[in-house]
Parts: C-alpha cells; sequence; structure tokens
C-alpha cells in the first residue's frame, strides 16, 4: 500500500494502481486501501475495476454514506437503476 501512494504521489498512477492491486490481495479487508484505488482506478478510466473494489469498500465500512453515494451515482449513470437505489437508500441510513 505504501508503495502504492508513494508511486501515485510521483504521478505514477498505473503502477502505483497495481501495487493496490496487491494490496488488497494481501488485506482485502484493509478499507483504507479502497479508498486510495476507487479515485485512481476512475481516473484511470477503469472504471469497472474502480466499481468492483467501491462495492467492497462499501461491504467493508457501511456506515460511509459518501462511498455509497458515489456508488449509487455511479450505477445510475450506467442505467443501472435497481443497484443505483439500493446503495443510495444505504448512504440515507
Amino acid at each position: 500500500f505504501a508503495t502504492g501512494r508513494l508511486l501515485e504521489q510521483r504521478g505514477q498512477g498505473k503502477e502505483a494502481l497495481e501495487q493496490y492491486f496487491k494490496a488488497v490481495e494481501l488485506d482485502p479487508e484493509a478499507v483504507e486501501v479502497y479508498r486510495s484505488l476507487v479515485p485512481l482506478a476512475i481516473e484511470l478510466d477503469r472504471v469497472e475495476d474502480a466499481m468492483r473494489y467501491a462495492v467492497k469498500a462499501a461491504e467493508l465500512d457501511p456506515d460511509d454514506y459518501e462511498l455509497q453515494l458515489r456508488i449509487g451515482a455511479q450505477f445510475a449513470a450506467q442505467q443501472d437503476f435497481a443497484s443505483a437505489l439500493k446503495y443510495l437508500e444505504q448512504s440515507l441510513k
């Protein structure tokens, strides 16, 4: 995870993302890794990866209403309204 952060700070986004993927493999319960991984994946136009990991982060931290809201908005943009509604309702809780 630390290597990913360092690479991201140096502007080496693709390499940083690979390190974040490795960090998730090593500790799939580390919410902090997902919080770095998801925005970087979006920035690098890896929306499918970002969504997959965002959903996992939301499962690990269901009280993160901002993340729930972002996931809901992304599903709505993809016209997956059933999934969007699920996450938007969760964000309200």
